[in-house]
């Protein structure tokens, strides 16, 4: 499961999915007066348009999933039409579909600069200096692989390999080295941001990234229950969630401790699991006015595992519900909760 820009030997850039990679959203940071549009075709509902259609004048601006974000940024999604939505892509597997942008005279960015812009892979280096948001080590560079040929050593652009009598190109090589398997061939130089780039003043203008959408699954849902005056207490872990990829995870976070004054109670805490390390926590006391919805933002790495834990409580004397839940950022679909509830005999 990945998504990256590429761009391969005709100097055109395309968007690459691979695996089962079918939903995807864009992040984006702007420092520019100029305005942008940056098309990416082959979306199950057409071409996909992201917009910088604001003067920033001076200031810089990200939008809620861009990684990493700039220094002294400014949030703001509303800047960038068409970020932080999800987009489907059908099929499986190694899919590519081109990228074209043109800034606000209509002049399209090609590689080369030579219509007055320069788009470029995040990471690669300009040619005033430095490198082009975020900065160094975003990109992997093609590496050379050689085939002798009248026994000299050439350099081989594009690797192929023979399956059931059809050649495929081959993105990714690796051989066996003490046991452990070493990429030594990768087809294309390849990012998760893309630049528009203006002028050679700076390495930020416009930049997009793409962002594989992998969705917390929904978990367990825990619960306690007793019949008045009883009090009720339910402590519970979520089933743990194992991450496929890293990336930035935003969740919705509900406490809802309302029944039962000051003795009530709602917490809710996020944990990884191979270090046992806290990432996030929220407690909250009751009053029939209490309750608490956070959006939170955290990185989830590949291969980490996850748990949510939290304990809710309905103290004695009290009459109803009290909650704690996770919702889903991109579709407000609850992947976990925990409620005590005390029934009326």
């Amino acid at each position: 499961m990945a998504a990256s820009f590429i761009r391969k030997s005709n100097n055109l850039f395309y968007l690459r999915l691979t695996g089962d990679t079918n939903q995807i959203k864009f992040a984006a940071i702007s420092q520019a007066g100029y305005t942008y549009n940056l098309y990416i075709q082959g979306s199950d509902s057409g071409t996909v348009t992201i917009s910088k259609p604001y003067n920033d004048n001076g200031g810089t601006y990200y939008t809620l999933s861009a990684n990493p974000i700039p220094d002294g940024g400014n949030l703001d999604n509303g800047r960038f039409p068409g970020t932080e939505q999800l987009y489907s892509y059908s099929g499986y597997g190694t899919r590519e579909y081109q990228v074209t942008g043109y800034n606000q005279n209509g002049t399209e960015y090609v590689y080369d600069g030579s219509t007055g812009g320069t788009m470029c892979l995040g990471g690669t280096s300009l040619s005033w200096g430095g490198y082009a948001y975020p900065g160094d080590g975003y990109i992997s560079n093609p590496l050379a692989v050689g085939v002798k040929v009248g026994g000299s050593w050439r350099n081989a652009g594009t690797m192929f390999i023979r399956q059931s009598g059809v050649w495929k190109e081959i993105i990714n090589a690796y051989v066996k080295q003490g046991g452990t398997w070493r990429k030594f061939y990768q087809n294309f130089g390849n990012s998760s941001w893309i630049n528009m780039v203006e002028l050679t003043d700076d390495a930020i203008d416009f930049g997009v990234q793409v962002i594989p959408v992998w969705s917390w699954p929904v978990s367990s849902f825990d619960g306690n229950e007793n019949y008045y005056p009883a009090d009720v207490t339910s402590s519970a872990f979520s089933d743990i969630i194992t991450a496929p990829n890293t990336q930035s995870v935003t969740l919705k976070v509900n406490l809802s401790p309302g029944f039962g004054g000051g003795g009530a109670y709602a917490s809710m805490l996020l944990r990884r699991i191979s270090d046992s390390s806290v990432i996030w926590s929220r407690a909250l006391s009751g009053s029939t006015s209490a309750f608490l919805t956070e959006n939170i933002t955290f990185n989830v790495d590949a291969g980490q595992s996850y748990r949510f834990e939290s304990i809710v409580i309905v103290p004695y004397g009290s009459l109803g519900s009290n909650s704690a839940s996770v919702q889903r950022y991109e579709d407000n679909q609850t992947v976990y909760s925990n409620i005590a509830i005390v029934f009326s005999d």
